[in-house]
């Protein structure tokens, strides 16, 4: 199929001004989160476009980190107690409350910030992919204490660590989760290549 992304910008303007308009879109579009913008760069390699989010969304996510003392790791993400998934991201161009966690159900109780707050993890699958494609001293932090953390014996490791309590989604992990997180170490095992550029 013939496809265009929707974040894709067409123009030749200079650098500056081009990523401008695209985080203009972006933010048009919602919140930002891990997936798909650190898969693209694990699959295919990165678009201007995915390299940007990922950029804005790595320094969002230390930032933060350096402002409280809470590590921030965002991305969709099944979790152990109702309503089983989450969305994660950053809001972008918002002042308070930037991480976001929404749902599919429509409900009032799914929207409120006690929710936002009980739920709000720091994402397995999204610390290796990190790891893997943004080396430095915040994304091996994060690789460290999912490690640490998040491990399920003879499983491999829980979805998420929730920021409030510390604790890992309790033995409660996916064949997504498991499957991205292979994938990131292939990908740090083969030399930082892209899957289909080194096929």
């Amino acid at each position: 199929f013939d496809t265009q992304s929707p974040s894709a910008i067409t123009t030749d303007e200079k650098e500056v001004d081009r990523q401008m308009r695209l985080l203009y879109r972006v933010a048009e579009l919602g919140p930002v989160s891990t997936e798909p913008h650190v898969l693209e760069a694990l699959e295919l390699g990165p678009s201007e476009a995915s390299q940007l989010i990922s950029r804005i969304l790595f320094t969002a996510q230390r930032s933060a980190y350096e402002s409280t003392g809470k590590l921030v790791c965002v991305s969709e993400t099944s979790i152990d107690r109702e309503p089983w998934f989450t969305y994660q991201a950053l809001e972008l161009g918002a002042f308070s409350d930037r991480w976001t966690v929404t749902t599919r159900i429509a409900s009032d109780k799914y929207k409120t910030r006690q929710f936002r707050d009980a739920t709000l993890a720091v994402s397995t699958k999204a610390a290796f992919c990190w790891a893997a494609v943004h080396p430095h001293a915040y994304s091996q932090q994060l690789l460290t204490y999912v490690r640490e953390k998040a491990r399920i014996p003879d499983l491999g490791f829980a979805s998420a660590i929730y920021s409030a309590s510390g604790k890992a989604t309790a033995g409660y992990s996916d064949s997504n989760v498991n499957g991205i997180i292979l994938q990131a170490i292939a990908y740090m095992l083969d030399g930082r290549q892209p899957v289909l550029k080194a096929a």
